[in-house]
């Protein structure tokens, strides 16, 4: 299941280059940002599943669908930093950032 702020729009991308690979996988628009969607089908709202409903042995109600958005937060101040690093260091430079702030 992938669950983000343009699931419809990434539901077609993906079944446009790589039908077989995607074509069991279930895209579903994040709470936060479902109400920006009229147009969509019902069917991207996360909201229209139960909450007991088991994704990768969590269920939906325990699913944090604001995990990108924090992570992007936690980064934010050493972005440009990172900018100017090679590889090797900007992703020590993202875990140890990560490790301080309990995001492991």
């Amino acid at each position: 299941m992938i669950v983000c702020d343009n699931a419809c729009k990434l539901h077609r991308y993906v079944l446009r280059r790589a039908p077989q690979f995607f074509s069991s996988t279930l895209f579903r628009i994040d709470r936060l940002y479902i109400r920006n969607h009229d147009g969509c089908s019902s069917g991207y709202d996360l909201r229209q599943y139960p909450a007991s409903m088991l994704v990768s042995q969590v269920t939906l109600g325990q699913l944090n669908t604001q995990g990108a958005e924090q992570v992007n937060a936690l980064l934010e101040d050493v972005r440009t930093q990172v900018a100017y690093m090679k590889h090797d260091n900007a992703i020590t430079t993202h875990k140890v950032k990560c490790t301080v702030n309990q995001w492991t």
